[in-house]
């Protein structure tokens, strides 16, 4: 009876979506490969150092998109247990391969109404606990009763827009990020969403960025207890990331960008801490933790990119600190070329991470750089507290090298990403003042994709172990 009603309910939504139509979404979430090229063949710089923007057309409607996709092999390094709330994992242990895995069946929903743009999308896919159980398919069934594990944390992307003239202002829940790395270490589209509201201000060759972000509170009973025996049992239990930036475009082909993010952990947010205006290393509360960003992109000829991210948390000047304390920063470096080989177009990355041991630390759980989502999971019944580093996707205590090629060609696209990671033992809840001994763990990976029309391809090696899958957009 129950195959009866989703095949029922997947009839009446392809009638929908050839009835209503398709719809684009109103914002744009990632750089554009082609458009990159195309930017930097002509000397110039990308548009824009966060994300997302605007589109410059919105349409208004209902779309439906099927995407069954099929692996074989794993790269999950450890299996997840049954929890209830008692211990938050690290999303890149398992290298993100839930977050990567496209939903079976995603429908959309945007309203336009003058300056006013609403999108929603309610994404059908597997639960989190089972899939990385058996992550041999996206298909939202599973062998156990009642076969059936469909995600009800939804929806990851739901959120307002309203545009008017050089502003816009985002109400909701989207992904964010700051520069043009591929890994940025300031803050990321690394977790699924922020719950953010956004403002941005384009006054030509001067941009304007505030954010102010809400993240889920929820602590273990142990981190209650080290939040709780310095701040008291009456912390209220809120924790909320505010940045705000501003780029200056020097020239056609040089951007200059600068940029504050602060944690707020245990208190309500005011003016004093969270205005657009003031500057938020100047606060010098015990219940905040502030970085500095840095960043530049400059071509300084047709055919070559250059860019980098540097993020600081603390920086010590002798004599006037103490040495107990070390600078603690994390920075990228890359390049771009694009180029071309007979009819085929080429984009060459070429990048380089450092996060130093205690970046995105501190020493209580509210002040720490990471956002923290939790999964549901019926059958059987689990809770998992996961944590996204809002900075660089493999947190504090790690270097990493990598390559990226890019390919595209009418209808076709692929890209190889090969990666060399050295990460610490340090991760996103080692205390603060705690140290920590270990080896460093060395980890070597590549992924391929390629995409032809509507099929894709993926094959993921990482550390001799490797998931192979094809993919299908139906709509």
């Amino acid at each position: 009876m129950t195959w009866v009603r989703i095949l029922l309910i997947t009839v009446i939504l392809w009638i929908s979506f050839i009835v209503f139509g398709t719809a684009k979404e109103p914002l744009k979430f990632l750089y554009d490969v082609e458009g990159l090229y195309r930017t930097i063949i002509e000397g110039g710089i990308p548009d824009t150092a966060v994300l997302p923007i605007p589109r410059e057309f919105a349409d208004k409607g209902f779309s439906f998109r099927i995407t069954p996709a099929l692996y074989i092999g794993s790269i999950v390094q450890e299996k997840i247990p049954r929890d209830r709330y008692t211990k938050p994992l690290n999303a890149y242990e398992n290298f993100y391969t839930y977050e990567k895995t496209p939903p079976f069946m995603t429908m959309s929903f945007d309203f336009l109404a003058g300056s006013f743009r609403f999108h929603v999308d309610y994404p059908l896919k597997r639960e989190y606990l089972l899939f990385n159980l058996r992550d041999e398919s996206n298909l939202p069934v599973t062998d156990r009763y009642p076969h059936i594990s469909v995600d009800l944390n939804f929806p990851y992307n739901a959120y307002g827009v309203f545009q008017l003239g050089q502003q816009y202002i985002v109400i909701g829940r989207c992904k964010l990020r700051w520069g043009e790395a591929l890994y940025p270490v300031a803050l990321s589209d690394t977790s699924p969403y922020y719950d953010n509201l956004t403002y941005h201000l384009n006054a030509g060759d001067l941009k304007y960025t505030f954010h102010y972000i809400s993240i889920n509170p929820i602590l273990t009973k142990s981190e209650w207890e080290e939040q709780e025996k310095v701040t008291g049992s009456d912390t209220p239990r809120l924790k909320t990331l505010v940045g705000h930036r501003l780029d200056v475009y020097i020239s056609k082909n040089f951007r200059w960008g600068i940029g504050e993010l602060t944690m707020i952990g245990g208190r309500v947010p005011d003016l004093h801490l969270i205005s657009p205006f003031v500057i938020y290393h100047n606060n010098f509360e015990s219940n905040t933790n502030t970085m500095g960003v840095l960043d530049f992109s400059w071509t300084p000829f047709s055919g070559l990119n250059i860019y980098g991210e540097l993020a600081l948390d603390d920086i010590i000047i002798p004599p006037s600190e103490s040495f107990d304390s070390p600078t603690i920063y994390a920075y990228n470096l890359g390049l771009r070329i694009p180029f071309k080989i007979l009819k085929g177009s080429f984009l060459l990355n070429l990048e380089y991470i450092k996060v130093t041991e205690l970046m995105y630390g501190k020493h209580l759980p509210y002040l720490r750089f990471y956002n923290r989502i939790t999964y549901l999971t019926n059958f059987p019944p689990s809770r998992h507290i996961v944590d996204y580093p809002t900075g660089f996707a493999y947190g504090p205590d790690a270097e990493m090298l990598v390559f990226l090629l890019s390919f595209f060609d009418g209808d076709t696209a692929a890209n190889l990403e090969i990666f060399g990671l050295n990460k610490g033992p340090r991760d996103l809840h080692t205390p603060y003042e705690e140290n920590v001994e270990g080896k460093m763990k060395k980890v070597l990976g590549a992924r391929f994709s390629v995409t032809w029309k509507n099929m894709g391809i993926t094959l993921e090696l990482v550390n001799g172990r490797w998931r192979s899958g094809v993919s299908w957009k139906m709509m």
